[in-house]
């Protein structure tokens, strides 16, 4: 279903702390840093409670860090940004990541929840914000890149296009991504299926063998294919009229980015047949069952650690 492009178009950033989520709200909203959003000179959280603002046609949410730097509130602030996108009807999530190298340690506990973060319904957004301030020269594009497979790795999120801010280009490179999506004219929506912390911790308790296993990615899959349907066509359709630059790699089975518009497309192959696709690649499934059983095993070491934290505040 699409909507005029008259209309609202409602955008939520999510994302580890401290990587400029609320900073970003402020430019979307009022092409300034200054905003209702407040902002966080460093790593600690200034975000600890959803807020949504509206104005001129857009609405922007801004919610916690996932994951925070302190792991005991991790859960509380997952909790919040889930329910907000099961509640807001959403055009589209902006996932924003900071210029820097991952921290697997600290990802890999959270991908379970990035994971269901990804099965909202609504597009998602790479965002790679850059803090750095260069004298001279940007680094190489090919930078970028690698940063955004080792994000799509442990997120396991399927981004319709990713983009590279800085302080110099955000307000242009922002503005031009709302006007973006105001184009597909895709109508916004709300994911009531999400799951939260608690029922993520009852879920995982089900995966109990392999055929469970298999069964759910499949089901993820199918899923995946479903939201591809509904918003390829858009999105081929404008990147088919958009000056375009050679596909490179990003080095994942099946996964191109190239230049459309100024956005970096990552778009999947397409397969008109989920058994089709299941049947001609049983080693990607068995790969997948591997990836969830570390999740799996990473999610338990969350609760584990949460419930340690939370154990020691009370004594």
């Amino acid at each position: 279903m699409t909507t005029s492009m008259d209309e609202d178009i409602a955008l939520m950033a999510i994302g580890p702390t401290g990587v400029g989520k609320s900073t970003i709200g402020n430019m979307i909203m009022t092409g300034s840093h200054r905003g209702d959003f407040k902002m966080s000179p460093g790593a600690e959280s200034c975000t600890k409670e959803v807020r949504t603002r509206s104005v001129a046609g857009r609405s922007f949410t801004d919610v916690p860090g996932t994951p925070d730097t302190h792991p005991e509130n991790t859960q509380d602030y997952y909790n919040k940004c889930i329910d907000a996108i099961k509640e807001i009807k959403l055009s589209a999530l902006l996932v924003v990541f900071k210029m820097e190298k991952i921290d697997t340690e600290k990802y890999k506990l959270a991908e379970l929840l990035y994971r269901e973060i990804g099965n909202a319904k609504c597009m998602k957004f790479l965002i790679i914000n850059d803090h750095n301030n260069y004298a001279f020269q940007r680094p190489d594009p090919a930078e970028y890149q690698k940063l955004a497979t080792a994000i799509i790795k442990y997120t396991k999120i399927d981004f319709s296009y990713s983009i590279s801010i800085n302080a110099s280009n955000m307000a242009e490179e922002l503005e031009k991504l709302v006007a973006f999506i105001k184009s597909t004219r895709v109508q916004p929506i709300a994911s009531p299926e999400l799951r939260n912390f608690e029922e993520l911790g009852n879920w995982v308790k089900t995966l109990s063998d392999d055929t469970k296993l298999r069964d759910e990615i499949i089901k993820t899959n199918n899923g995946r294919v479903k939201r591809r349907r509904i918003y390829n066509f858009g999105l081929d359709a404008i990147a088919a009229g958009g000056a375009a630059s050679a596909p490179f790699a990003l080095g994942i089975t099946g996964v191109v980015t190239l230049v459309a518009l100024g956005l970096r497309r990552i778009s999947v192959r397409k397969i008109s047949n989920l058994e089709d696709a299941i049947a001609c690649d049983q080693e990607k499934i068995q790969s997948d069952m591997q990836e969830l059983r570390r999740a799996k095993k990473h999610f338990v070491e969350l609760m584990n650690a949460i419930a340690h934290n939370n154990s020691r505040g009370n004594s």
